[in-house]
């Protein structure tokens, strides 16, 4: 009686739940689900038990889940988070934990909880992301400088940064408007962004560990973990020629308006750099370097 007690309490717990809690055989089929999940839904429990993964979500969608499904059918524990659409809910962000369900020495199930951090995402997007762009922002990249770089100097890691700026914007603003220098800033964020797409010059695409940021004004920085000086100086050449060739809409009748950018690099361990925020002093000196060379260049820190 007791035991039959303690089980009623668990599906009154699990039931009442907001977060979404299910079970998964190594079919990739629903065998237990709370209500919460089903409701989500607009299904019976009847309605989910069964149902593949790809049969609830989609083939597109089963691909990004499966992958982490297939990973806590290893043993382990897994966590990631990513947006879903939900028939009830619209589409939510979800911060999912899948965890083994062992029967002797093999994992039979995998039990999956997942919680809303809808509002925490957005929260994040609205302090993080630069609205214009749709990039990081100061605030954000100075947060991941310091981890990256401490991070670097604990392991002896390379650490670069590209410090970008547009030459002679100001003059795209007088001639044209700030409307067209917003647009002009849009183009080279998709420039930037286009950089982790494997159609982006050559060799030129960023990982996704590397962090691209619009650091103020005209001013875009990329962070590069784990890269050295020299690879770095090749990824900010194919960036500014690929600004330099770029067809920049509105401004194919005023030739002064042309547009291209000035690239400073400077990197951990090679320039002799103690703390995060020299990093940025000497890829910004090397950028102004490149504006005095005459700019439409990419130019390396020297002491």
């Amino acid at each position: 009686m007791e035991h039959k007690q303690r089980i009623k309490k668990y599906e009154f717990i699990v039931n009442t739940s907001n977060e979404f809690m299910t079970m998964i055989d190594r079919e990739h089929r629903y065998v237990e689900a709370n209500q919460a999940y089903c409701q989500a839904h607009n299904r019976t429990l009847d309605q989910v038990l069964g149902k593949t993964i790809s049969e609830m979500w989609g083939e597109e969608k089963t691909v990004i889940i499966r992958k982490f499904v297939d990973e806590c059918f290893k043993g382990h524990e897994v966590n990631y988070e990513s947006w879903f659409e939900f028939p009830a809910l619209g589409r939510r962000c979800f911060e999912v934990y899948c965890y083994p369900f062992n029967e002797g020495e093999e994992t039979t199930h995998i039990v999956v909880v997942s919680r809303d951090i809808t509002e925490r995402k957005e929260l994040q997007h609205k302090v993080f992301v630069d609205p214009l762009t749709n990039m990081f922002n100061y605030r954000y990249m100075s947060q991941r400088l310091e981890e990256e770089f401490e991070r670097a100097r604990r392991y002896n890691l390379d650490l670069s940064m590209l410090f970008a700026d547009i030459d002679h914007f100001k003059k795209i603003n007088d001639l044209l408007g700030h409307q067209v220098g917003n647009e002009v800033l849009t183009h080279i964020a998709h420039i930037f962004g286009n950089a982790t797409q494997p159609s982006f010059g050559n060799t030129a695409r960023l990982r996704k560990a590397d962090i691209i940021a619009r650091f103020g004004g005209e001013e875009f920085v990329v962070l590069l973990p784990e890269t050295g000086k020299s690879d770095a100086e090749a990824i900010g050449e194919r960036i500014r020629a690929t600004v330099e060739g770029y067809a920049f809409p509105h401004l194919d009748k005023t030739p002064e308006a042309r547009i291209t950018i000035s690239i400073g690099v400077a990197a951990v361990p090679l320039d002799n750099i103690q703390n995060a925020g020299e990093l940025i002093k000497k890829a910004d000196l090397a950028m102004y370097e490149a504006k005095n060379l005459g700019r439409n260049r990419v130019s390396l820190y020297t002491d």
